[in-house]
C-alpha cells in the first residue's frame, strides 16, 4: 500500500490474489478491507489453497469460512471491482473447473447476502471470539437451511 500511495496515480491499484494472501498467512478479508479503505483494491483473483503453497484450487473447496469472511467484508466495504478466477485444474476438465469456480463464488455472495449483517457487526463490538464464531455459524447454517 505504501508504494501504491507513493505512485499516486488513479490508474494504479492492487490486485489481491486470494491464494497468495492465504499462502502468506494473511487474513484475506482484513487485507481486502484495508485496501478498500484506502481506495486501492481494483481486482480480486479468487482461488483456494491449504496455506502451505499456492495451489490455485477451486474457490471455497478448502477455506470456506475465510472466503465467507472475505465476501462479507467486500460487501460491507462496497467493493465493486472485478472478480477473476486464478485456478489450475490439471486433472479436471478446465471449462468445468472454471464453471465450478464461478458457481462457488456466486453462491458465496448469495450466502453472505442472507446473513444478518447488522447482528454480526454489532456482536463484534462486545463479544469474545467463541461467541462470534457461534453467531456466524448459526447464521450460515440457518441461511443454508440446516
Amino acid at each position: 500500500m505504501w508504494l501504491i500511495g507513493k505512485i499516486d496515480r488513479p490508474n494504479v491499484g492492487v490486485l489481491l490474489d486470494v491464494g497468495h494472501s492465504l499462502y502468506a498467512g494473511e487474513n484475506v478479508a482484513m487485507s481486502a478491507a484495508l485496501l478498500q479503505r484506502e481506495g486501492m483494491l481494483d481486482l480480486l483473483h479468487f482461488n483456494d489453497n491449504y496455506g502451505e503453497w499456492d495451489w490455485d484450487m477451486i474457490p471455497a473447496t478448502i477455506r470456506f469460512w475465510e472466503l465467507i469472511e472475505l465476501v462479507f467484508w467486500l460487501n460491507e466495504t462496497g467493493y465493486s471491482g472485478w472478480n477473476s478466477i486464478d485456478i489450475s485444474a490439471p486433472r479436471s476438465d478446465a471449462a468445468q473447473a472454471v464453471q465450478h469456480s464461478v458457481t462457488n463464488i456466486q453462491r458465496l455472495y448469495r450466502l453472505v447476502d442472507r446473513l444478518d449483517h447488522d447482528l454480526l457487526l454489532a456482536n463484534l463490538d462486545h463479544s469474545e471470539p467463541g461467541a462470534n464464531m457461534k453467531l456466524l455459524s448459526d447464521q450460515v447454517f440457518k441461511a443454508l437451511g440446516v
